[in-house]
């Protein structure tokens, strides 16, 4: 099983660098971000996790963006 099937809400992940670094200041992540919802999905990975961008606003990324923990 993959690590991003394990994440729940209320876990804490760190974004690949590469999303803040191409993303505009309003739709970049906090470092770490909080996972609100986690969910199966047709994407990249299978998995789309909901989280708070730094202006507040959820967005529904795929776990591929995200760093596997104590990564």
């Amino acid at each position: 099983m993959r690590w991003f099937k394990k994440v729940k809400a209320g876990d804490k992940l760190r974004p690949q660098p590469d999303w803040n670094r191409t993303e505009r200041h309003d739709n970049q992540l906090p470092d770490p971000v909080e996972i609100l919802r986690a969910m199966e999905a047709t994407s990249q990975s299978g998995v789309l996790f909901t989280v708070r961008t730094r202006n507040g606003q959820e967005r529904n990324l795929d776990a591929a963006w995200f760093m596997k923990p104590n990564a």
